[in-house]
């Protein structure tokens, strides 16, 4: 039905805990997704043997070393064996509900993206798929933990195979490339699908490579700097706020929401679940 794509970080310290669990469970999803791993990063190659997922090894970078946006694209579209795709990053956990967003929308249109929010949640420990009810332990973890990220960050995309065969030269993790997308989605009148409502997309919290930063912290500038010109040269920048339709009650509808109010919104929504948090910790103690 679906082909996941990902590229991955180096398998190693907490980044192989995170990158594991997250493959886990996409294999767990039914019907099984097609998962393909590209980049040769160390711990790459044997993750695909253990998980017996496919492997491309070559992809193309920038002069830093970054893997290529296009690239990523263009040699998933090539060795998917289904018309459906999903770019996801590699520290992203999905449950059932993302196969109910895909079931919903695979017929809907002849294209389509579909994006949504993620939640922010501390996972610090590897599960086994082997023990009963490990998946429902997530899921009842991050729904009560888990903080609602704000609608700039897009971490998956589904679409159908054939779109986005011009995409310049973004670095893959660096900034203004999702948002990207999401423009040139909408400039090619393409419907943009906010399926927060509906997909659980569990986002493991962790330390950022030093690489993407400076010594005081801050985005590597030259890499920004070359994210936003291309942003700006090819169009504009969009998130998921910009979204045409939303999944709301297993339908499609058209977007009616009040665009401009949903960053207060989750920010409201954060603190209260901070409060909430802070107050039954206390109560434990």
């Amino acid at each position: 039905m679906i082909t996941l794509f990902f590229c991955p970080k180096p398998f190693t310290g907490e980044v192989n805990i995170i990158q594991r669990n997250a493959i886990k469970s996409w294999q767990a999803l039914q019907p099984k997704p097609e998962i393909i791993l590209i980049g040769n990063e160390p711990g790459a190659e044997e993750a695909c043997r253990e998980f017996d997922i496919l492997h491309i090894k070559e992809v193309e970078h920038n002069e830093y070393g970054t893997p290529l946006v296009s690239s990523l694209f263009k040699k998933a579209g090539e060795c998917a064996s289904y018309g459906i795709l999903c770019y996801i990053n590699s520290d992203i956990m999905l449950t059932d509900s993302f196969m109910d967003a895909v079931k919903l929308v695979k017929d809907w249109k002849d294209r389509f993206l579909m994006v949504g929010k993620r939640l922010d949640v501390q996972i610090n420990e590897e599960f086994n798929p082997s023990v009963s009810g490990w998946i429902e332990k997530i899921k009842s973890h991050s729904r009560e933990t888990g903080r609602m990220h704000a609608c700039t960050g897009v971490d998956y995309f589904i679409f159908k195979k054939g779109m986005f065969l011009n995409i310049p030269d973004f670095s893959i993790g660096r900034p203004c490339w999702d948002g990207w997308l999401v423009y040139q989605a909408r400039r090619s009148k393409i419907p943009v699908i906010d399926a927060t409502a509906k997909i659980l997309a569990i986002h493991q919290d962790h330390r950022y490579d030093n690489n993407r930063f400076d010594k005081n912290g801050k985005w590597n500038w030259r890499e920004r700097q070359i994210g936003r010109n291309l942003a700006l040269s090819n169009g504009l920048i969009r998130d998921i706020s910009n979204a045409t339709h939303r999944i709301k009650n297993n339908r499609i509808c058209r977007r009616k929401v009040y665009l401009w109010l949903e960053p207060g919104m989750i920010f409201l929504a954060n603190i209260i679940k901070t409060i909430k948090l802070y107050f039954k910790a206390t109560k434990e103690k």
